[in-house]
């Protein structure tokens, strides 16, 4: 008679947390109580008649039968994760999660999502907003816009989407008064706005052979918004993305002073190459919506 498989449910958390575990994070990971995990534990290894685990004061440990039998315990854990997930995505008629930087999402994206749902009718999408690097497995990010300087990154599949072009940007007021903003140069009596966790003005200053200038003043801000905010208001220089400062710069709210634009950014479509969840067809409409966007 074949033997009844064991209850698995306590190497759950060393398939997640690693080889040494403390039982509350593992109790935890299995939503159950750290004295439910030692029951667990005792069972499996009565079940089996083998020590699975060793206890190292309050953290728990796998002995080396425990780590032969986890692999093995890890791929039946991640084949049921991906069952669920791909049920859940057909009971919800298909979510679709984009990442985008916040100021992208709201010049550019927002105003046409409302187009997409002619393509994708049943679909449910959610929009992460952030200028953080993205954890694409454990956020359940499918798709990220990002503005990037190469495509060559093996980690990821990386689409051009659209131009990034970076110049500095402004309001007309800083260009007259007692240090008018003529040259490139003239950036040393001024305050560059620079972005915390994406500052492209070393590139750019470094592009015009302004590699060692030493600005007046520097802000830094995470938020492009608050960034923006601050040039139209003639608090500083920003380094802008033309396609999504264009209509500013229309109406004559901000000015771009310099020829010199930066054309080595761009925004791409990344994905990750080795993601566990299989591309769906949504995915692949999303996809080229976007792309087909972008060239409209």
């Amino acid at each position: 008679m074949k033997r009844r498989l064991p209850p698995l449910g306590c190497l759950r958390a060393f398939a997640v947390g690693g080889r040494e575990l403390k039982l509350s994070r593992a109790a935890q990971e299995l939503n159950v109580t750290p004295s439910a995990v030692s029951h667990m534990i005792r069972r499996l290894e009565d079940d089996l008649n083998v020590k699975l685990f060793r206890r190292n004061g309050r953290e728990i440990e796998l002995t080396d039968a425990g780590r032969k039998l986890l692999p093995a315990a890890s791929a039946a854990f991640d084949l049921l994760q991906n069952a669920v997930d791909e049920l859940s995505k057909d009971t919800r008629g298909g979510t679709l999660t984009v990442s985008a930087r916040p100021y992208f999402a709201m010049k550019w994206l927002a105003p046409r999502i409302g187009k997409l749902w002619s393509f994708l009718p049943d679909a449910e999408i959610r929009l992460r907003n952030t200028n953080s690097t993205i954890d694409f497995e454990s956020e359940g990010v499918d798709i990220d816009i990002d503005l990037r300087g190469s495509f060559d990154d093996p980690r990821y599949e990386v689409s051009y989407l659209m131009p990034g072009a970076l110049t500095p940007i402004c309001s007309p007021d800083l260009l007259g008064g007692d240090s008018p903003l003529r040259t490139p140069e003239d950036l040393c009596h001024c305050t560059l706005l620079r972005d915390t966790k994406n500052d492209f003005w070393p590139e750019w200053l470094d592009a015009v052979g302004l590699r060692h200038l030493v600005p007046a003043h520097n802000l830094y801000s995470d938020s492009t918004i608050m960034r923006v905010q601050l040039a139209l208001s003639g608090q500083g220089i920003e380094l802008g993305c033309l396609p999504l400062v264009s209509e500013e710069i229309a109406a004559g709210s901000l000015v771009a002073p310099f020829d010199f634009v930066l054309d080595s950014f761009a925004f791409c479509l990344v994905k990750p190459l080795n993601a566990k969840r299989k591309p769906s067809e949504k995915m692949a409409v999303l996809t080229k919506w976007l792309i087909e966007e972008a060239r409209a």
